[in-house]
């Protein structure tokens, strides 16, 4: 088991005398795994940092959040997914799930034998029995098209899959994520 730990960041620009847009970072930093896993996350923090950066220079205004989520850490795989907010919303989420040893990411073909076919099947028959949840009626088609191989993480469950916002209901509903 490896211990994570939380590197908390805060910046915000200014426009005139109040902030624009101001964010606030929560990432993981992960002791003893090789060091190109923590720089991924570095570079999450520095990507956001500049996008936000722009948005201020637009003359936007809004308050981003990167947050992460531990699905899995055990002694052969790490899979976190990070999530960022826009006013409380989430726009975006992505995942990666590491080898502990090399500190490479592992891909969905790695846990899995299921086809791109079987995963979006599986997806399809999840959504109409679904009663709760309102998706957008041509679910099938965007089940296709906006299908991603990497968009996965582990939990003690299984395989979770999931699309971003908007790819398959509407915004206020965030990530739509299933358990494969």
């Amino acid at each position: 088991m490896y211990e994570i730990k939380e590197v908390l960041t805060r910046d915000s620009w200014k426009r005139g005398d109040e902030a624009a847009v101001v964010l606030d970072i929560k990432r993981p930093y992960i002791e003893d795994v090789p060091k190109r896993v923590n720089r991924y996350y570095s570079y999450l923090e520095k990507r956001l940092k500049s996008f936000c950066g722009r948005r201020a220079r637009a003359g936007e205004k809004g308050v981003y959040r990167l947050d992460y989520t531990v699905g899995l850490c055990d002694e052969k795989h790490i899979s976190i997914y990070c999530d960022v907010y826009l006013d409380g919303f989430i726009r975006a989420r992505t995942a990666c799930t590491w080898d502990a040893f090399s500190g490479y990411p592992l891909p969905l073909g790695h846990f899995t034998e299921l086809s791109r076919r079987a995963i979006i099947a599986r997806i399809a028959s999840e959504i109409e029995n679904d009663r709760f949840r309102i998706y957008f009626k041509s679910y099938a088609k965007r089940l296709k098209r906006f299908y991603d191989p990497d968009n996965f993480w582990l939990s003690g469950s299984g395989i979770n899959f999931y699309y971003q916002p908007l790819a398959l209901a509407p915004v206020e509903y965030g990530v739509s994520h299933f358990l494969l």
